[in-house]
């Protein structure tokens, strides 16, 4: 099942006025992909991984948020709201790397993905010698990908957004195929394929 953060924000009443203040030391940057809209505003990361604080939190708080529904072009403004990470597809936010006495070391694998109405390209890192697909689908909740390209029609504007560092809702994946570059076209292949082991479809 879907979800639509939009309809939550809208049953919140008039807008309030946008705020400005100072971003906090604690906090940061963070855009989260929803269904039918983008999400702009901070999250209070500490000193936890990015990666790490979307898994542990079922709930995600986010402050002076913009909300930008497909096919408009107004926004709406609020100070605050809670969005549950089930309504999140996609989250990319700067500086995200965290402690890097934590990380491992990894072999990068092209992927290319489809997570709602976004097409993904980017690289997978998982340990020497595992199967990438395998290891993306027993992970945890949320995955960090790198150098990856978003691809999605706002309206009937189609978009293509490059970021350094993307977490995906891998319960929200509707397929995942291994790709042969960074750079390579997402493929134009119908759902039949995936019955014939070209796609790897989740949950099937």
């Amino acid at each position: 099942m879907k979800f639509h953060p939009l309809d939550r924000l809208k049953a919140r009443g008039e807008p309030q006025p946008e705020a400005s203040p100072a971003i906090e030391p604690a906090k940061q940057a963070f855009v989260a992909y929803g269904v039918d809209c983008v999400l702009r505003g901070t999250i209070a990361r500490g000193t936890s991984r990015l990666t790490d604080l979307l898994n542990d939190q079922e709930q995600l708080e986010l402050a002076d948020v913009r909300v930008a529904a497909f096919g408009s072009a107004d926004e709406i403004t609020v100070a605050s709201v809670t969005v549950p990470r089930d309504e999140v597809l996609l989250v990319h936010a700067s500086d995200a790397r965290g402690d890097a006495q934590r990380r491992r070391r990894t072999t990068q694998h092209p992927i290319a993905m489809q997570v709602g109405p976004y097409h993904v390209r980017a690289y997978l890192h998982a340990l020497p010698g595992t199967e990438p697909v395998a290891s993306f689908l027993h992970r945890q909740s949320m995955v960090p990908l790198t150098d990856a390209w978003i691809e999605f029609m706002d309206g009937n504007v189609r978009r293509r957004d490059r970021v350094d560092a993307l977490i995906v809702n891998r319960q929200q994946v509707d397929w995942i195929i291994h790709a042969t570059g960074n750079e390579v076209e997402m493929p134009d292949l119908p759902l039949q394929a995936a019955l014939e082991g070209h796609l790897k479809p989740i949950g099937s």
